[in-house]
């Protein structure tokens, strides 16, 4: 009888040890989610979300290479599971014995602390600038138990829920509570400390950032059950804000991941390196307008449907 065998199978043994070096594009400015979306983060590398991939999910089904993820494939990560019990009413369950890199347990105190303090709904902080993207809905969030997080939406939208609080934005990596209790803020990258599977070990701006394994990280390889994660040694970050010579580094085994390549750049490296793995990623960012609807004009329904009305969109249907 032929053994049942998984789609990654063909992709080989997982094996531990090496490091990885990885071209940042400009400058890393900032080690707090709390600061800002737009600045120059590197924050997952130790720093986790709720949800996450699924690692197990089949590409073919979806490769996550867009930027948002439909709510279906999303998976737990520091969230074991999560509900809507009533409209407007989304409960997060945490996975038991996570701990922050200093030591102490992840509970769901500590979510409260991340979203009262980048959406100022504790009244002792201004939302973060810009507002993180989906989050005006959210009225409050509460601890109900240690391992229970109660969030309350304007919005009865599940989909609009699940996209607010669990999106692939840089600002909803979550921050040590006591770290920014003992130092104000996180701007110093030796504030910098996680649940993740790696810890920040060195920074020197417009130059690196160096990483090394997390021994104690909880999570485990969702494809081998066994394997306690991470693989890796090491992840270190090489900024090069100059794209020549970031494709120079690729060319001599400087750096081992290189993105954001134009096409003209890429076809030009298929040709003279064709032994560089190249793997197309769409670019699904859009540069949109979007006013603030709790302030004029535009919390006026009329106006925006004003706004609405002067777009041709049959040309822009027909013509896109």
């Amino acid at each position: 009888m032929e053994k049942n065998t998984a789609w990654w199978d063909k992709l080989g043994t997982s094996q531990y040890g090496g490091n990885i070096v990885i071209r940042a594009n400009f400058n890393i400015i900032s080690f707090d989610p709390y600061i800002t979306e737009n600045k120059a983060n590197i924050y997952s590398a130790w720093m986790e979300r709720q949800v996450g991939d699924d690692w197990t999910l089949n590409p073919e089904i979806f490769d996550y290479k867009t930027h948002s993820h439909p709510a279906q494939y999303m998976k737990g990560n520091l969230a074991a599971g999560w509900e809507f019990p009533e409209p407007g009413t989304h409960v997060i369950h945490l996975r038991h014995g996570i701990h922050w890199q200093d030591g102490r347990e992840f509970i769901a105190d500590d979510v409260v602390f991340h979203y009262n303090r980048l959406c100022g709904l504790d009244g002792k902080s201004k939302p973060s600038s810009p507002p993180a993207p989906g989050l005006h809905d959210l009225i409050s969030v509460i601890a109900a138990d240690k391992y229970t997080v109660v969030f309350k939406f304007k919005t009865h939208n599940p989909d609009l829920i699940m996209e607010a609080i669990h999106k692939v934005y840089p600002s909803l990596c979550l921050e040590n509570p006591d770290a920014v209790r003992k130092w104000g803020n996180l701007n110093d990258w030796h504030h910098a400390i996680g649940t993740g599977p790696f810890i920040l070990q060195d920074f020197v701006s417009g130059t690196s950032a160096t990483l090394v394994k997390n021994t104690n990280y909880w999570a485990h390889d969702e494809r081998y059950p066994q394997n306690k994660l991470p693989y890796l040694d090491s992840v270190k970050y090489l900024i090069i804000p100059d794209d020549n010579a970031a494709l120079e580094a690729m060319r001599s085994r400087q750096i081992d991941i290189l993105d954001v390549v134009k096409p003209l750049q890429a076809k030009a490296m298929r040709k003279s390196n064709p032994e560089i793995l190249q793997i197309p990623h769409p670019n699904s960012d859009a540069f949109t307008i979007e006013p603030r609807n709790d302030r004029p004009p535009f919390n006026d329904i009329r106006v925006r449907k004003a706004m609405q009305m002067a777009i041709d969109l049959p040309a822009i249907a027909k013509s896109l």
